[in-house]
């Protein structure tokens, strides 16, 4: 047998060509397309929000306006390198209750005093704030922290100011904290979507009167006298979310050990338990027990963490409240110069 080794020619078959197959370098060039588009949109309208922020109102960043505003001074007090002899932390009742302006006059040695009190904040609340703001803003040499039975029941309804703060964008904690925050910075739709929403009443915004406003140089809050609102609707509120359910709870007392621990590392430290008038101490579902236990509990623990406390619940009478919480502006004031003279006394901060 011979073989043969001639060339042999080998055609191409095309295969065939489907209609799914045909179209689709056009359909991806249509998502391509769809894609950069859209982006186009957002940009624009990002950049729209942008030249337009001036016309809108501030977006909230912290869980309360009041504590947005705070927040504001504490940045400006920092650009302006400005460090604090003595800071009051604690709830409104602080925030309501202390004027600095008398503690400088009164106290030798003390130029700078800070109330830097917030809204409803438990001892969990005042703890992150003043841990994590005001310490690296203010480096305060003295820290006056400020507090009563209400800053430490487990049973607030209809939750525990915590959770607005470890929800608040400026004040979450974590990576998504962070993540939120990052957004925040650079992406002018995602800072102003509530703003926005609330402009088109599509939602729940924070309204015009988080618009910018000047900053005081104390971070002091402009005292004026308020008027009586210790009626039914206060009554309630104070009843069935404030003291409701009254308990003392592990959290906010494991706060206070943590908190005066974090504090002392740095500053002198006083506890006080504030003023309160007689008819808040009956609203406790077991009125004047509960409030001895929170008074028995707190000298226990200052005790045991070995700082200075002082216990101011009695030291005001009834008509010296503007509610079942605050003191009026002039009480207030009288407040500031007893508390003052007590510093003074205790030889605190000087």
């Amino acid at each position: 047998f011979a073989c043969s080794t001639s060339k042999v020619s080998v055609t191409p078959v095309p295969l065939p060509v489907t209609a799914s197959s045909a179209a689709m370098a056009p359909s991806r060039r249509s998502v391509l397309v769809f894609v950069v588009a859209a982006l186009a949109v957002l940009l624009c309208i990002d950049l729209v929000i942008r030249l337009s922020s001036s016309q809108l109102a501030r977006p909230l960043l912290h869980y309360s306006v009041e504590t947005q505003v705070l927040a504001d001074d504490l940045d400006a007090l920092e650009a302006a390198g400005v460090q604090s002899d003595l800071t009051f932390v604690g709830s409104s009742m602080v925030g309501r209750a202390v004027f600095p302006d008398v503690f400088e006059v009164a106290l030798g040695g003390i130029d700078a005093v800070h109330n830097l009190g917030l809204p409803a904040a438990s001892t969990e609340v005042a703890g992150a704030w003043t841990t994590n703001e005001v310490i690296p803003a203010l480096q305060p040499r003295c820290i006056a922290w400020g507090m009563s039975s209400m800053d430490f029941n487990s049973g607030r309804a209809p939750q525990p100011t915590i959770n607005l703060y470890d929800n608040a964008t400026a004040t979450r904690p974590g990576v998504m904290g962070g993540l939120e925050r990052g957004l925040n910075d650079v992406w002018a739709t995602y800072r102003y979507r509530h703003v926005i929403l609330d402009e088109f009443d599509l939602g729940e915004g924070v309204g015009p009167d988080v618009r910018q406003r000047p900053i005081t140089d104390r971070g002091d809050f402009d005292k004026t006298e308020w008027t009586s609102t210790r009626n039914e609707f206060e009554t309630a509120r104070i009843e069935d979310e404030v003291l409701a359910n009254f308990a003392i709870g592990d959290a906010e007392v494991g706060a206070l050990r943590t908190g005066v621990e974090r504090f002392s590392a740095d500053a002198e430290v006083v506890v006080i338990s504030m003023p309160v008038p007689p008819s808040y101490i009956d609203r406790h579902p077991a009125q004047g027990e509960d409030f001895d236990e929170f008074r028995s509990v707190l000298a226990a623990e200052t005790e045991a963490l070995a700082v200075t406390f002082i216990d101011a619940s009695a030291w005001m009478t009834e008509d010296d409240f503007h509610d079942y919480t605050h003191l009026s502006a002039a009480p207030a004031r009288a407040f500031s110069a007893m508390l003052a003279e007590e510093f003074d006394r205790l030889g605190f901060c000087a």
